[in-house]
């Protein structure tokens, strides 16, 4: 009568030591990372990979200029990548630019809002942690116009991502400590490579509090 006690728990505790092997011997695979932006975000991304070793961090595969773009592809990245641990986000930029055909804004302020939602729903769906990442400053004398645009648009996101609870990283206030000597030229809206190592480290330090 006692052997098939004998025996179930001789088979559970094999069970629970191949458990344990397989544990131990499958490679724990890092964190994946996902960074989704413009070419501010492809200028700051080698700094977050290099910042965060413990993690594999990609960007799309493809630059995204505005919402609209990355509405149309994002269910294409999220069909063939593993699930995200975080995404960092950002589209703003090319969204504040008139179109030359028409003058018209590339994406109403409206339109902009409904659309950082919408991506930032979808992305919610496959990771763990979503970021948004606000839009670098312009520089004044670049197109005054634009520069005060792209403040309006921030806040419009700020705004639509709190609503949402979606977290958000001020690059915007990062950058316009960053003085000319940080631009690619004085008015130009991009870095130098110290000004993207700047960038890159706040974007960084965002991303790796959820790692750990």
């Amino acid at each position: 009568m006692r052997r098939p006690l004998f025996l179930l728990i001789v088979s559970v505790s094999a069970v629970a030591l191949a458990a344990v092997t397989y544990r131990c011997l499958t490679p724990k695979l890092p964190p994946l990372v996902f960074l989704i932006g413009d070419s501010i975000s492809e200028g700051y991304a080698p700094t977050v990979n290099r910042a965060l070793r413990m993690a594999h961090v990609e960007r799309q595969p493809e630059r995204c200029r505005y919402t609209n773009c990355i509405l149309r592809t994002i269910d294409i990245w999220i069909a063939n990548s593993p699930r995200w641990r975080v995404v960092l986000f950002n589209s703003g930029y090319h969204d504040v630019r008139l179109r030359k055909d028409t003058g018209l804004v590339v994406t109403t302020i409206e339109d902009y809002a409904s659309e950082l939602k919408a991506i930032a729903t979808k992305l919610r769906g496959h990771s763990d942690v979503v970021i948004f990442a606000t839009t670098t400053p312009i520089p004044i004398a670049n197109d005054p116009a634009f520069s005060e645009r792209s403040i309006a648009y921030n806040a419009v996101a700020r705004t639509a991502m709190k609503e949402i609870g979606v977290e958000v990283l001020d690059l915007y206030e990062i950058g316009a400590r960053l003085g000319p000597e940080y631009r690619e030229e004085p008015n130009d809206a991009h870095f130098t490579d110290p000004g993207y190592e700047i960038l890159g480290q706040a974007a960084a330090g965002a991303i790796i509090r959820h790692l750990r």
